[in-house]
C-alpha cells in the first residue's frame, strides 16, 4: 500500500516526411510529439515558409496559450521562429469567418440544383511544413 511507480518516457520531436508519390504534400513534413501531430498556425506566422531541414526542434510548456499546451519552436529557413500547436486545440484563435454569401442562381442550362459555390477561404493552419 502505499507504493507508487514513475514512469519517463523520453520523447523528442519527429519530423514525418509525406510520400513522394502524392503531389500535394511531396518535399513537406508533418511534426510530431509522441501520438500528437502539430499544426503551423497564420495568427502565429507565415505558414508559407519553409522549415530549414536541420533546424533543431524543441518542445515548450505554454501556459498563457489555450489554456495550457506544449508547443514545438523551431526555425523557418529564412531564419524567423516557428511556433506548431497540437492539432487539437487548431484553429481556436483565428477570427470568426466572414459570413458566407448566399449561393447564386444557377447558369442558364445548368441541371437543377446546380449553385454556384463561393471560392474557399485560404488556409489558415496547416499540418504539412514546406521543406527547404
Amino acid at each position: 500500500m502505499g507504493r507508487q511507480i514513475d514512469l519517463v518516457l523520453p520523447l523528442k520531436v519527429q519530423r514525418v516526411k509525406a510520400s513522394d508519390k502524392i503531389e500535394a504534400t511531396r518535399g513537406k513534413v508533418a511534426l510530431r510529439y509522441g501520438p500528437l501531430v502539430y499544426n503551423i498556425e497564420q495568427v502565429d506566422q507565415d505558414i508559407t515558409k519553409a522549415l530549414g531541414p536541420s533546424s533543431p526542434l524543441a518542445t515548450e510548456w505554454r501556459q498563457d496559450l489555450l489554456g495550457g499546451v506544449l508547443v514545438i519552436k523551431g526555425q523557418f529557413a529564412d531564419g524567423s521562429p516557428m511556433m506548431a500547436i497540437p492539432n487539437y486545440a487548431r484553429t481556436n484563435r483565428d477570427p470568426a469567418p466572414p459570413p458566407q454569401p448566399k449561393p447564386q442562381a444557377p447558369p442558364a442550362g445548368a441541371a437543377p440544383g446546380q449553385a454556384q459555390r463561393p471560392a474557399p477561404r485560404p488556409p489558415t493552419s496547416i499540418v504539412w511544413i514546406k521543406e527547404a
